[in-house]
């Protein structure tokens, strides 16, 4: 009993022991991601805001339109893994795609914990994940 004690204190420190970092030490990251990546877009900015009652993550990004699938995909995990990091308790994903010659964007949300079952717990796959999570739509 004594062993079984020990083990789930242990566990519960594991787990607990993840860092959270404020949302400026998550910007830095964020870059640092993007500029290490040699398959990411390029980064043209993001923030963090509230709406209503959602904590969103907002990145815009530039994007060829041959590129805009593994666009997104990077996008929308890369918010994935670093939301998974912070002190924000984010609960929504928004993705600005600018491509070159189009005069207007592509935005793309998600939920952060729908797009946590497909790029984290890897729980849904990406056909899953596109049909009930994503919403693409121009403005």
């Amino acid at each position: 009993m004594r062993h079984l004690f020990t083990l789930l204190l242990l566990m519960q420190c594991m787990t607990a022991s993840k860092p959270q970092y404020s949302d400026k030490k998550i910007s830095i990251m964020m870059k640092d991601y993007f500029q290490s990546n040699s398959n990411a877009p390029e980064l043209l900015g993001y923030r963090f805001y509230k709406d209503k009652k959602e904590q969103v993550i907002q990145v815009e990004i530039n994007s060829e339109n041959n590129e805009i699938d593994n666009a997104i995909l990077f996008g929308f995990k890369t918010m994935s893994i670093i939301t998974n990091f912070s002190k924000t308790k984010f609960t929504k994903s928004s993705l600005i795609i600018y491509i070159p010659g189009q005069t207007l964007p592509i935005i793309a949300t998600s939920t952060i914990a729908c797009s946590n079952d497909f790029f984290i717990l890897k729980s849904i796959n990406e056909f899953s994940w596109k049909k009930n999570c994503l919403t693409i739509q121009n403005i």
